[in-house]
């Protein structure tokens, strides 16, 4: 297949919101108007990966310098499974060599029925060449696992990014703690 990367433009802003209303749940989203905010204060960046000129997958980031932290990545739903998801992460990776980049995943714990693609997710971003930083960020009731395309991780430089995201983005800055052990021994890298 034959696909095209491009920056966001407001012209596809449909095809980007019915992808990010499917792909993700209600207490995984920030408003549109603060993601649209965000970019037009160039805070942030969203590039969208296209098939014959149809919006197949996005890309959201933040960006703080040499600091960057993908806060969505989506593929719409006929499209998963096919590559297209490593294509745009690479493709990013790929441009983006000298930036520390993070992300966060949902927790993975046998107490939650989604587990095993809470699993999968991590699986795909670890084959992807994100590490486990051993670190949660705790926000409420949401937790997440903190990876990053960088080994060395230094937690108190991540603090103040996130501190920075959430003035940006309006929301309480997370609590950072120190990762657990989960599935009888193993970490979530499955070491």
């Amino acid at each position: 297949m034959n696909y095209e990367i491009k920056k966001f433009t407001i012209t596809k802003y449909q095809d980007i919101k019915k992808i990010y209303l499917n792909c993700f749940d209600k207490e995984n989203r920030f408003s549109i108007m603060i993601l649209l905010v965000n970019i037009i204060f160039k805070r942030a960046n969203m590039y969208m990966l296209l098939i014959k000129n149809e919006v197949v997958a996005f890309i959201y980031l933040i960006n703080d310098n040499s600091q960057k932290f993908i806060l969505y990545l989506a593929v719409k739903e006929k499209y998963r499974n096919k590559g297209i998801g490593t294509y745009l992460l690479k493709w990013y990776l790929s441009n983006n060599k000298d930036n520390e980049i993070y992300l966060n995943i949902d927790e993975i714990n046998e107490k939650y029925d989604d587990c095993i693609i809470r699993k999968k997710r991590l699986d795909f971003y670890i084959k992807n060449n994100f590490y486990n930083t051993n670190y949660l960020s705790v926000n409420g009731c949401s937790i997440g696992h903190i990876l990053s395309n960088k080994q060395e991780f230094n937690v108190e430089k991540y603090k103040l990014f996130d501190k920075k995201i959430s003035r940006w983005f309006l929301c309480k800055n997370d609590e950072i703690k120190k990762s657990y052990v989960i599935n009888k021994g193993s970490d979530i890298n499955g070491q």
